[in-house]
């Protein structure tokens, strides 16, 4: 007979029953036999030699109602107890079937109403004997799963805190047992209360994780019993329960009792060892760890994320169950896509603090066994995917390396996201593990061939995988872990794609090549005369060093692998040979400085072909296309790039654009470049800064000027001049400082006058300096640009009075002033001086001066006109000089006209198209 848990009502029946199979054992004697009697826990039994069963004594004991509904538990049959084992299972009908033998199961689950009135009963049998109440209450617990909907809140919370209680004691009695001088009997009995209770508050924590996460109550969830609503914590997604349950800690403590738990030898509860029983409770606990990183409230708490993560470290480390986490998690990134960063971070905590390093390689492997053709589908589960490899591999690259040959494939399939995971994996895998200069040749070889891999995609076909694969190179720059002979190779690749048709291509193709700019292994000057001027003298040493035969620097250069094993080989021998091993040693850095050189002249030369592609760039109507070339030519400047000042200077357009962004990356290069000396000493900067502003007015068009001076208000009303500099600017224009050439004291005074559109009160304050040194100029040949740029300069005067919403204030000089008598001096004597081939600007912009500042411009301009109509006659009026009156008595009668004053003086008339043309002289044409 067996003995099991079955459905007895109000009294046991027990029933040897007559069956076909042992039709043979009735005929030896044993009749059919019916026992009824109370619940008996225990009885004792012998077989007599009619083969008559009897009880030789059973136990009465007091037990509730409840527990009279459900068949023993165990039964002591002679000398030996057997114990029901409790198999967890895969779901709960499962427990409903009974599968014969000692298994234990449930025959029917009791109605919610009853499940509700032996909440007491459940808690007294659980505070008097924690290990043998268990058995007895696991039925009203399985009931309350089976209806957790139909009762209320508070009943629940009831059966959770009963629940945690009696799986607290439970730890309580594993943790302080002696396995080892332990009985079988008891062995099971604490195994079985052990799963019984571990499988109830799981249970539970999966219903109200379900509860508490439902859709329709994230917001609001409403009590079943009609009850006060209750509002969701944002944070936790957990319930503010009425009773003030903290569904958040009572998770977490559930999460730290089961962590303790593990930590116990719990493989000595299973005698014999059972691999599948131990495997089936690892992974009850492992279902508890799933189901809270279900819930993203619960994933944001890093302290309770932590302490999940850390028990499945532990249960992987002492149960062995890396294989089956292994294959959980790529379905939950697919489902879940707040894991992909956690889950990255939680391998890498195994794989060096838990020592567990196979999981890593059995994630890979189910991402690698992927179908393609699923993940071009699945767009949202293949970006975690690719998200969750390319972070792991950037937290453990050693351990994902061995793996990432059956992530390979992938990189030929459909899905343009897990090429860009893959690719991603790459970059992270060589800068991470291959990196190192100290690689052994298989590393070596493993690292070139995935960098053969990333260098073929730089022409893939979507063109966010060749973005992508550019930032993979970025990234390799900017870890110095690019090869040299690499680097050689893809930089032309590169090149091409700063005109790709993606502007996203471009973009990273432009940021990629500054990169390398700014992180090359050669020089912080890439002067290509330097470089080639030191290349040819490196060479002349190296063919010193050869033998007559053999002085072609090229050959030897590209035999110097064979030169290298020639000085290991002649390493070996004595006496003469040690010399020639010591003359080979010399050849041998000889020939590293000229490949260097050599090296250093073909980047420097790939780098000036780019300057111009970068150039155009800014005339993109791309803003990144625009930002980024100006990033690089800023780069090359530093550098001093061939063809890199003249890139800056084109840059200049941008203080024009109606993008506040351009505007402000141009300032900031600016400053960058010529208001940020690298000296530590502020005295020695402002001489700097003065000659690197200088420098921009050498060789300036007219469209370059009126952009520096847009440039200079916007770097004076962001504060970036100083007032030393305006300083030593104004010392410069009067030859205060020693070596000041007459061309630095005309870019001196042309700075001053842009800095002037900003700040008038510059120019009011000197306006004496401005005529001193600027318009009254002694000597035959006066400069006339430097009188062009004073002029410029007081045109600025009146801006200081004027107001943003009111027209400007006239601000006027009487006509007399020394001012206007000394450009009056200059536009006379100069006219008709033939080398003099600035008169014609210096009098556009003396003229503009006058009829701003002079109270009687007309007048003014009047005396000149007849100044210079005399020194074109040749003939002076009798008693009239060209002095602030002017009115001689010699002066011709004027003819008067629409336009103006029109003189004569060996005039002549000529009609063109209906039109009246007055040609006075060679020198001058007056309308």
């Amino acid at each position: 007979s067996s003995c099991g848990y079955g459905d007895i009502r109000k009294s046991l029946t027990l029933n040897l029953q007559t069956t076909e199979e042992n039709q043979s054992k009735q005929k030896s004697g044993i009749h059919r036999a019916t026992i009824r009697m109370m619940v008996v826990f225990s009885c004792s039994y012998r077989v007599n030699a009619s083969g008559e069963l009897y009880f030789a004594h059973a136990h009465r004991v007091n037990v509730p109602t409840h527990a009279r509904e459900k068949t023993a538990y165990a039964c002591k049959f002679g000398e030996r107890r057997i114990v029901m084992e409790f198999q967890i299972p895969l779901s709960r009908e499962d427990l409903l079937r009974p599968s014969g033998g000692s298994q234990f199961f449930v025959s029917e689950p009791l109605p919610a109403r009853e499940t509700v009135s032996r909440l007491e009963e459940c808690r007294s049998l659980l505070d008097s004997s924690v290990v043998a109440s268990i058995p007895e209450c696991f039925p009203v617990f399985f009931s309350l799963l089976q209806n957790f909907l139909s009762v209320g809140v508070s009943v629940r919370e009831s059966y959770w805190r009963i629940g945690v209680r009696g799986l607290e004691g439970v730890c309580h009695q594993v943790g302080g047992a002696n396995f080892t001088g332990m009985t079988q009997t008891k062995k099971a009995e604490l195994r079985n209360a052990l799963k019984m209770m571990v499988y109830v508050v799981v249970q539970m924590v999966e219903e109200f994780e379900t509860d508490a996460t439902k859709p329709d109550s994230l917001d609001i969830v409403t009590n079943k019993r009609g009850g006060k609503k209750k509002k969701k914590n944002a944070v936790t997604g957990s319930e503010s329960h009425p009773s003030g349950m903290d569904w958040g800690r009572e998770r977490e403590r559930v999460v730290e009792m089961t962590s303790d738990l593990v930590e116990n030898d719990l493989w000595l509860l299973w005698e014999p060892p059972s691999v599948q029983m131990m495997e089936d409770f690892s992974n009850l606990l492992l279902s508890l760890c799933y189901k809270l990183l279900e819930n993203p409230g619960f994933v944001r708490e890093k302290t309770a994320r932590d302490k999940v993560f850390g028990l499945m470290g532990s249960l992987m480390k002492r149960f062995n169950v890396a294989l089956g986490v292994g294959m959980k998690i790529p379905q939950l990134l697919q489902h879940f896509e707040h894991l992909t960063s956690p889950l990255a971070v939680a391998m890498s905590s195994w794989t060096q603090e838990y020592g567990v390093k196979t999981v890593v390689s059995e994630v890979v492997r189910e991402l690698g066994r992927k179908d393609p053709r699923d993940l071009s589908q699945d767009t949202s589960g293949t970006r975690c995917f690719a998200s969750f490899l390319v972070e792991l591999s950037q937290l453990v690259p050693a351990a994902v390396l061995p793996s990432i040959s059956v992530l390979i494939p992938h990189l030929s399939g459909e899905s343009y996201t897990m090429r860009n995971g893959v690719l991603g994996v790459i970059g992270e895998t060589v800068a991470g593990a291959l990196s190192s200069p100290s690689l052994d040749e298989q590393s070596r070889i493993t690292r070139d061939k995935l960098l053969d891999r990333l260098e073929q995609h730089l022409h893939d076909v979507n063109a966010f995988v060749r973005s992508r694969c550019l930032q993979i190179w970025l990234q390799l720059a900017n870890a110095k872990a690019i090869p040299l002979p690499r680097l050689k190779a893809i930089l032309p690749l590169v090149f091409g794609r700063t005109e790709d048709k993606s502007s996203n291509v471009r973009k990273n193709a432009v940021q990629l090549l500054t990169t390398v700019l700014a992180a090359n292994p050669f020089a912080a000057k890439l002067n290509e005369k330097e470089f080639k001027s030191r290349l040819v003298a490196e060479e002349a040493k190296l063919k010193a060093l050869l033998p007559p035969e053999s002085r072609n620097v090229d050959d030897v250069t590209s035999k110097e692998g064979e030169g290298e094993e020639r000085e290991r080989e002649g390493g070996e021998g004595g006496g003469g040979e040690k010399e020639e091993g010591e003359k080979a040693g010399e050849v041998a850095k000889q020939l590293a400085v000229v490949k260097y050189l050599k090296d250093g002249v073909e980047f420097i030369d790939l780098m000036s072909s780019c300057v111009p592609v970068c150039t155009r760039l800014l005339g993109s109507k791309v803003n990144t296309d625009v930002l980024e070339a100006l990033e690089f030519l800023a780069a090359a400047f530093e550098f001093q790039v061939q063809g890199s000042r003249e890139g800056v200077k084109k840059a200049l357009g941008l203080v024009w654009s109606q993008e506040q962004q351009m505007k402000d990356s141009l300032v900031e290069t600016y400053v960058r470049l010529f208001l940020k000396p690298q000296s530590e000493n502020p005295k020695q900067a402002v001489p700097i800064i003065v000659h690197n502003l200088m420098s921009l007015t050498n060789e300036a068009t007219y469209a370059e000027l009126s952009s520096l001076e847009q440039m200079m208000v916007l770097l004076m009303k962001g504060k970036n001049i100083s007032a030393p500099v305006v300083k030593l600017l104004w010392d410069i224009f009067t030859k205060s400082v020693g070596n000041v050439t007459q061309s630095q004291s005309c870019s001196a005074v042309l700075l001053l006058s842009m800095i002037a559109g900003a700040d008038p009160e510059i120019a009011n304050a000197n306006i004496r300096i401005l005529i001193s040194h600027g318009l009254k100029q002694h000597g035959d040949n006066p400069d006339l640009v430097l009188a062009r740029h004073c002029c410029v300069m007081l045109q600025k005067l009146h801006r200081s009075h004027s107001q943003t919403n009111k027209p400007p204030v006239p601000f006027r000089f009487p006509h007399s002033h020394s001012m206007f008598q000394e450009i009056t001096s200059l536009l006379v004597s100069q006219f008709s001086s033939p080398s003099s081939s600035q008169w014609t600007p210096f009098a556009e912009q003396a003229i503009a001066a006058i009829y701003r500042l002079s109270e009687q411009p007309d007048r003014l301009c009047g005396n000149i006109l007849r100044s210079l109509v005399k020194t074109m006659s040749g003939v002076r009026g009798e008693g009239g000089e060209e002095g602030e009156g002017g009115e001689g008595e010699g002066e011709r009668e004027d003819e008067e006209t629409e336009g103006g004053r029109r003189v004569g003086q060996k005039k002549s008339k000529q009609r063109e198209g209906g039109r009246e043309k007055i040609l006075s002289s060679p020198k001058i044409l007056i309308r």
